[in-house]
């Protein structure tokens, strides 16, 4: 099981500053304003006529993903009580029962308890069935 690595804001700062303005603002706009690549490379003042493309091989450079991770991490961090919040509400108080019996697997699942992993065995070879009735 990965861990996901966690980021102080410190880290978060000093990975933004490997970065130029218009790296900045295309991460900004893809992970935190969902927008499509070609419209945050658009947005963040790229030139070009594939705005896809530049964003895409910008993305794709190492400084960039990390900070790109680093944010995303930093804000489901930020996040994390208000998703547990909702959760428990939905556990408790859904009229559904299938979801609450989801809520409280989800609930479940983040206290450590999980169920424990389906494995399906298959076996190989030939077998060979000899019915005598005499």
């Amino acid at each position: 099981m990965n861990t996901p690595i966690k980021y102080k804001a410190s880290d978060l700062e000093a990975l933004e500053a490997k970065l130029t303005e218009r790296q900045r603002d295309l991460v900004v706009n893809v992970g935190l304003l969902g927008m499509s690549g070609a419209d945050a490379a658009r947005e963040a003042g790229y030139n070009g006529t594939n705005h896809t493309v530049i964003a895409s091989k910008t993305l794709a450079k190492p400084h960039v993903a990390e900070y790109l991770q680093a944010l995303l991490m930093s804000q489901l961090a930020a996040r994390g009580g208000t998703a547990l919040h909702v959760i428990e509400r939905l556990m408790n108080t859904a009229r559904s029962e299938y979801v609450q019996l989801e809520a409280a697997k989800d609930m479940a699942n983040r206290a450590g308890w999980q169920p424990p992993e389906r494995k399906q065995i298959t076996v190989q070879g030939d077998v060979s069935v000899k019915i005598d009735l005499d």
